[in-house]
């Protein structure tokens, strides 16, 4: 089994992101998608999970970070939605190892996003 661990943190003032909803997708050789992770970040901002990879070749990764109208709760972040078409954040990655752990941690602002992968 793999590992995928993010931290999702806030640029205005560092807090945590929680209950932001993450999916790794697989994405096959024809295109074809298949959900192997859906988690929400605790209230620390975190997930820390196992997954079952394909690492056959050809096939793809995908992180999905859905945003929602006010991140976290936070009063203090613009309402994204009325102004732009900036919902989720969408990032290939490349999963080699069956067993190999991902950690992507991600700082996310009202009008982009600083993210990177470590293992």
């Amino acid at each position: 089994m793999a590992r995928f661990s993010t931290h999702i943190l806030s640029s205005l003032d560092g807090t945590h992101l929680s209950d932001i909803v993450v999916l790794l997708i697989e994405i096959s050789r024809a295109g074809e998608r298949r959900t192997i992770m859906q988690e929400r970040t605790d209230k620390g901002g975190r997930i820390n999970t196992e997954f079952k990879p394909n690492v056959s070749e050809g096939f793809e990764h995908e992180v999905i970070i859905s945003i929602p109208e006010s991140f976290g709760g936070l009063d203090h972040w613009p309402k994204l939605r009325k102004n732009t078409e900036f919902s989720s954040i969408s990032v290939k990655v490349k999963i080699e190892n069956k067993d190999g752990s991902y950690h992507m941690p991600f700082i996310l602002s009202p009008y982009g996003f600083s993210g990177w992968i470590s293992r």
